[in-house]
């Protein structure tokens, strides 16, 4: 591992925090306006329930699907399927519509979130170990936990701002959607950069 006084020399360690930033924020902040949303386009609110009931479910079966992936396919395969089940959850809710279509996107909507949203909770101590190591994972975690709770607190208020604004979700959304495709981008150059030092780190101490 690394120690926290090289980790706070490295840039892709303040890009990650950026990106847990905006994964916080583009993540949380549908939380509380994905089914206010639902509603504005028309669905039935026995479907919706029935759809919180399902997320509720199948939230619970990814978190340990992330762990088992984590574990058997390491951290980049199981961050892009969660990154890109995020952009599909957040575009999904942009072409929802009361319709039988519609609720078919709401339906595979609540999968793709449910994938996506262990991203900011069981994901966040992975990257810390993945990327610095052992030797500053608590400061490391602390500073991953932060970045990604400020984001919670912009999401929202960022979404209800845009719905005073243009009159409905679909801005928020859209803005979000993008986030999650810099996310993903940015997070390959960490993972590079990351197994670049890791590797160095590793020669030094079998030569020792």
């Amino acid at each position: 591992g690394m120690e926290y006084s090289d980790v706070v020399k490295k840039p892709y360690f303040y890009l990650t925090m950026i990106c847990m930033a905006f994964t916080g924020m583009s993540l949380q902040g549908i939380g509380g306006i994905s089914t206010p949303h639902l509603y504005d386009v028309g669905l039935d609110k026995e479907f919706v329930a029935s759809l919180l009931t399902i997320s509720s479910l199948c939230l619970m079966g990814c978190k340990f699907l992330t762990g088992f992936l984590y574990d058997h396919k390491g951290i980049r395969l199981t961050m892009n399927i969660s990154l890109f089940c995020s952009f599909l959850s957040l575009l999904g809710l942009v072409l929802v519509t009361n319709s039988v279509l519609g609720q078919v996107i709401a339906f595979l909507r609540v999968i793709f979130s449910s994938i996506a949203l262990p991203l900011e909770t069981v994901m966040i101590p992975l990257f810390a170990a993945e990327l610095f190591g052992n030797k500053s994972f608590a400061k490391v975690l602390g500073m991953f936990s932060a970045a990604s709770t400020a984001g919670f607190a912009l999401g929202s208020p960022f979404a209800n701002m845009c719905f005073d604004v243009f009159g409905n979700y679909n801005v928020a959304f859209i803005t979000f959607a993008a986030l999650m495709l810099f996310v993903t981008v940015i997070m390959q150059f960490v993972l590079r950069s990351a197994k670049r030092d890791r590797d160095v780190i590793l020669a030094s101490c079998e030569n020792e």
